[in-house]
């Protein structure tokens, strides 16, 4: 689901009510777009949910938070953790 508006795109890729610990966001201006901690991690071990589950709902958000943030002007990461950030995963091949 994109938020629009005259001069500006917001699109929630991936948040924790999806499964996995997460809240990267994706800003588009007319001059340039933004995306917002791209990272996502297994939710904590009291989630109700089996790991396997959560691995998969991880993976999933990952893959979309590299889909969604492919060419995008600008990264913003709020903080050192996990679930904000993560290495590319090299064996995309369109991944630059």
């Amino acid at each position: 689901m994109t938020i629009s508006c005259d001069r500006m795109e917001i699109d929630p890729i991936w948040f924790d009510s999806m499964g996995a610990k997460t809240t990267c966001t994706k800003v588009v201006t007319r001059d340039t777009s933004i995306l917002i901690d791209p990272g996502a991690a297994a939710m904590q071990p009291s989630y109700p949910m089996s790991d396997e589950k959560k691995n998969e709902c991880r993976d999933r958000a990952r893959k979309e938070i590299q889909r969604k943030g492919m060419n995008v002007d600008h990264v913003v990461v709020s903080h050192y953790h996990y679930d904000h950030h993560f290495l590319p995963d090299l064996r995309i091949s369109n991944l630059r």
